[in-house]
C-alpha cells in the first residue's frame, strides 16, 4: 500500500492510560471470579489439592501445551501477515513479534493488539486497520475452533454446560454464519459495500478457502494437544472426564484466560474449573478444582513469561525499524 493510500489515517497510538484502566477493571473482575470460586474452600483443602497434583504429568502437560501455543500462534499470524500484509516478512520477525508481545499480556493485555499494527505501519507503511484485521482473522479462527468443540459436545452428548453458555454458543453461530454469508456471497456484494471495503475487513474479504483451512487446521491441532494435556493431568488427580466433557472443558478453560474477565491468565479459568469440574459435573472437590486451575495458570504464566522475555528485545528492535525499501 502506498503512502498516498494512508492519507487521513493516523498511525497506531499507544494509550497507556486507557490500557491501565482496562487492566484495572479486568483485575477487579478476575479477583471477584477467583473469590467466588474460592468461597468455602479452606487453606487446608487448597494445600491438599495442590499436593495431589502429580509433578511429572504437570510439567509435561504445561511444556507440551506451551510449545503448541506458541507454535500455533507463530504459524497462524505468520500465514495471515505474509498473505495479507507483507509477503517478504521473515519468519524470525514473526516469531519475535508474536512471542515478544506476550510480555505486555501479563499486565496490559490490550497493548498486545497494538504491536502488529505499529510494526507494519513503521516498517511497511501499512494501514493500522488493515494490519489489525489480518491479526483478528487469526483470532476469529481461534474463537471459532473453541465454539466448534463446544458445539459438537452440545449436539452429540447430554453434557450440561448451563443455559447461559449454550445461548452464547448459539448466538455466535448465528452471527458468524450471517457475517460469512455477507462477506463471501456474490449475491450480497452490493449490500453495505462501504463497510465491506473497510480496511479492517480486507483480510476477511480476500482470504481464500485454502488459507482459512490452514488457519483452522492449526487451531484444531492446538486444541487436540490441549485436550491431551488436560486429560493426562486431571486423570493423574483422579478425575476422569468423558470425551464430551473434555472437548467442552479444555478449550473453554484456556480461552477464558484470554478474555477481559481474566488478567495474566487468572480469573476465568478458576471460575470455570470450579463451576464445571466441582459443582456441575462433581468430578472432584472444589479445593481440587481450584488447585488445578491455579497451578495450571501459574505454571503457564512462568513458561509464557520466559518465552516472551527471550523475544522481547528483538521485538523492540523491530518496532524501531526503519521503513522497508
Amino acid at each position: 500500500m502506498s503512502p498516498e493510500a494512508l492519507e487521513g489515517e493516523a498511525p497506531p497510538r499507544i494509550d497507556v492510560g486507557r490500557a491501565v484502566i482496562r487492566s484495572a477493571v479486568a483485575l477487579v473482575i478476575a479477583g471477584g471470579i477467583c473469590a467466588w470460586a474460592a468461597r468455602g474452600i479452606s487453606h487446608a483443602e487448597l494445600r491438599e489439592g495442590i499436593h495431589g497434583i502429580p509433578l511429572w504429568p504437570l510439567l509435561a502437560s504445561l511444556g507440551f501445551f506451551t510449545v503448541s501455543f506458541f507454535t500455533a500462534d507463530v504459524l497462524g499470524f505468520g500465514l495471515s501477515w505474509r498473505a495479507h500484509l507483507a509477503p517478504e516478512m521473515e519468519w524470525k520477525d514473526v516469531r519475535a513479534l508474536v512471542c515478544g508481545k506476550q510480555v505486555l499480556a501479563l499486565a496490559l493485555p490490550v497493548l498486545t493488539k497494538v504491536v502488529g499494527p505499529l510494526y507494519f505501519w513503521r516498517r511497511w507503511k501499512i494501514s493500522p486497520a488493515r494490519a489489525l484485521g489480518a491479526s483478528e482473522l487469526v483470532n476469529t479462527c481461534d474463537l471459532t475452533t473453541v465454539v466448534l468443540f463446544t458445539s459438537v459436545t452440545l449436539l452429540v452428548s447430554d453434557v450440561e454446560l448451563g443455559t447461559g453458555l449454550t445461548v452464547v454458543v448459539a448466538a455466535w453461530w448465528v452471527l458468524a454464519l450471517a457475517g460469512g454469508v455477507w462477506l463471501w456471497s456474490p449475491r450480497l456484494r452490493n449490500l453495505w459495500p462501504r463497510a465491506r471495503s473497510a480496511a479492517l475487513l480486507q483480510a476477511f474479504t480476500t482470504t481464500t478457502r485454502a488459507e482459512l483451512a490452514k488457519l483452522m487446521a492449526l487451531r484444531v491441532a492446538h486444541q487436540l494437544v490441549l485436550l491431551t494435556c488436560v486429560r493426562a493431568l486431571l486423570a493423574g488427580m483422579g478425575a476422569t472426564l468423558s470425551p464430551s466433557q473434555l472437548a467442552a472443558f479444555g478449550p473453554l478453560f484456556i480461552f477464558s484466560g484470554a478474555l477481559p474477565i481474566s488478567l495474566a491468565g487468572f480469573g476465568g479459568p478458576q471460575g470455570l474449573a470450579v463451576a464445571l469440574l466441582a459443582y456441575r459435573w462433581r468430578l472432584m472437590a472444589p479445593g481440587q478444582a481450584m488447585a488445578f486451575s491455579l497451578v495450571w495458570s501459574s505454571g503457564f504464566l512462568v513458561l509464557q513469561t520466559a518465552v516472551a522475555v527471550a523475544h522481547f528485545p528483538r521485538m523492540l528492535t523491530l518496532l524501531r525499524a526503519k521503513p522497508h525499501g
